[in-house]
């Protein structure tokens, strides 16, 4: 834990916010985790992280011995899970896995202990589409980012035929981030999903649980739409790719049985991931 004196009174104005410049204060951090307070009224923390290009975003989580991720990578983004532990002592923390086909129970465990955030490749852990759990033996908090290897691609056979000076096209490097859920619930909403029509929109559905859930996914707009229905087969994760309607303002997702849900949107230059929203509380 490393104290930071400029940020240790901040003022937010009343319905307003204040952007605070990282890097001048921590440059040599390269594995962070912030923790806010405030002495007085509330607050809603977030951080932004810029890349060559893209720009992720994700909002502050409390603590939670249990962490779901219904979307953790998509396309060729290469995820990565930060897990940080407050607590006086060494937590214990396992990863479920839960791909397209079946879970993989523990498919990792490692000791994360106090003050020193842990940095987790996910893809060595497993490839594809999957879902992730993270159980841990004390309150910890946890979040995955995802982000494009390179930030340019080498020579094409059209660079190359062209010669030397052929200039190489720059691919700007893509980063999401998002906060996981804390517990499953039977219904959840998910503003503007489907919302970005020029990417590849789709609905991640996580059913950890030992039954199989059946899904009705409500369209929510300007006008009345017809409901869809799934069926997530347990210790799954299902990708349902949304098509764009600027009518849509949202889904509503209720369930059978309790589930995690969010949403992706996914272009050649930039990529977001969204938490859902768990109407059961």
């Amino acid at each position: 834990a490393v104290p930071l004196p400029e940020l240790t009174t901040v003022d937010v104005p009343p319905r307003g916010w204040v952007d605070i410049e990282l890097n001048p204060l921590i440059p040599f951090f390269d594995d962070l985790t912030l923790f806010v307070t405030t002495e007085e009224g509330l607050v809603i923390p977030t951080v932004t992280l810029g890349g060559a290009g893209d720009e992720g975003n994700w909002p502050a989580s409390g603590l939670s011995s249990t962490w779901e991720f219904p979307v953790v990578s998509v396309d060729t983004l290469t995820p990565t899970l930060m897990i940080s532990n407050p607590g006086p002592g060494t937590a214990t923390v396992t990863l479920d896995v839960f791909t397209t086909a079946g879970a993989i129970p523990a498919a990792a465990s490692f000791e994360v202990g106090p003050d020193s955030p842990v940095r987790v490749a996910l893809d060595e852990v497993v490839d594809g589409k999957f879902g992730l759990r993270v159980a841990s033996t004390g309150p910890i908090s946890a979040a995955v980012v995802a982000e494009d290897e390179s930030t340019s691609h080498g020579e094409s056979e059209d660079d190359a035929a062209a010669g030397d000076d052929a200039p190489l096209e720059e691919v700007p490097e893509r980063i999401a981030g998002t906060v996981g859920a804390p517990f499953a619930s039977s219904r959840w909403l998910l503003p503007g999903s489907g919302a970005a029509p020029d990417a590849a929109n789709s609905l991640w559905i996580l059913n950890t649980d030992p039954e199989p859930a059946t899904v009705t996914i409500q369209p929510l707009g300007v006008r009345a739409l017809p409901a869809d229905k799934v069926i997530v087969p347990p210790g799954t994760v299902l990708e349902i790719p949304l098509e764009a309607d600027e009518l849509v303002g949202g889904y509503l997702v209720e369930s059978s049985v309790a589930i995690t849900a969010g949403w992706s949107a996914v272009a050649p230059r930039r990529a977001a991931f969204f938490a859902g929203t768990a109407l059961d509380v």
